[in-house]
């Protein structure tokens, strides 16, 4: 075979060879168009119009159905409000993971919005959220606001809460972890060790009383929740009359008294007091009468005031 015939024959296997390529490439862009077409990974935003009116409202808060065809119950459907209303959606506290339903979607909010409300929603897919990222809604990303009092958002799992399988909870432990200490338990209280207050103490407390507790008090006179009542005072030399600081319920009330005047002791010594007789002439529920020729006393009645 001579040289000529050998690079005859490379150059159409060199032609063929170039061909195949040129058609596997035709094939490998048409491929990745349809991919590019129907990729995983791109979200499908779908305009949606909140209406301010036609919110229901039951035990959870309110509510609006909103007509979506081909919607199932087991779609998860998220809501992304324009930045227009996110004001209007934020004094609702609008929640945007929403609840779908056979070509249905369920929203829900705190209040009912005060406009209507613009935004688009999508279909939450696992093989989405772990590629895509922050969601993209008219050229600007959108991300997960922090919870706040009156914003719904994201929160993180802080120290010393238990978050089993997505649910949170306080225990015990928790608890003393956050404490850094573990509180101490206490006894029933007895006389000379402070504790807590059994029933049966406490059911004593209850009954009293209040006996020999005062009810009422002012000068010259004091009253006690058990009806006792006390007055004291002065007559002064050349009277004979008491008036009571506050009456008595009835004259059953019995007086003692001393004189006042200034006496020489037979050892020289001075005293400001004298016992002598004297007797009641009459007597009534806000004073009594003395008879009396000397001078004058210092006097105390007790009785009853209720």
């Amino acid at each position: 075979m001579g040289v000529l015939s050998i690079l005859a024959g490379l150059q159409a296997v060199s032609l063929r060879v170039l061909q195949e390529l040129s058609t596997l490439s035709d094939a490998c862009a048409r491929a990745l168009s349809a991919l590019d077409n129907a990729k995983a990974d791109k979200v499908k935003l779908i305009p949606l119009t909140i209406p301010a009116a036609d919110w229901q409202h039951d035990a959870n808060g309110y509510y609006i159905d909103l007509s979506v065809s081909g919607l199932t119950d087991t779609d998860c459907v998220a809501v992304l409000i324009a930045p227009e209303s996110q004001a209007t959606a934020r004094a609702a506290v609008l929640d945007t993971v929403c609840d779908s339903r056979a070509d249905a979607l369920r929203l829900r909010a705190w209040y009912r919005p005060s406009a209507d409300l613009t935004a688009h929603y999508y279909l939450i897919r696992e093989d989405i959220l772990m590629a895509q990222g922050p969601v993209a809604l008219g050229g600007s990303s959108y991300t997960l606001p922090p919870a706040t009092s009156d914003t719904l958002g994201g929160v993180m799992v802080g120290k010393n809460i238990t978050n089993k399988d997505g649910t949170i909870s306080l225990t015990g432990e928790n608890v003393v972890a956050a404490l850094t200490y573990t509180p101490a338990t206490k006894d029933e209280a007895t006389q000379t060790t402070p504790g807590l207050l059994s029933a049966a103490d406490k059911a004593k407390l209850d009954s009293l009383d209040g006996s020999g507790s005062i009810a009422a008090s002012g000068t010259n006179y004091v009253r006690f929740t058990d009806g006792t009542q006390i007055c004291w005072g002065k007559i002064a030399s050349g009277s004979t009359k008491f008036s009571f600081p506050a009456a008595f319920i009835d004259t059953n009330y019995a007086f003692g008294y001393m004189s006042t005047g200034t006496y020489t002791l037979p050892n020289g010594s001075m005293s400001d007091s004298k016992v002598d007789s004297r007797y009641v002439s009459s007597c009534t529920t806000t004073g009594l009468s003395l008879v009396s020729s000397g001078g004058g006393i210092r006097l105390i009645v007790i009785g009853r005031w209720k």
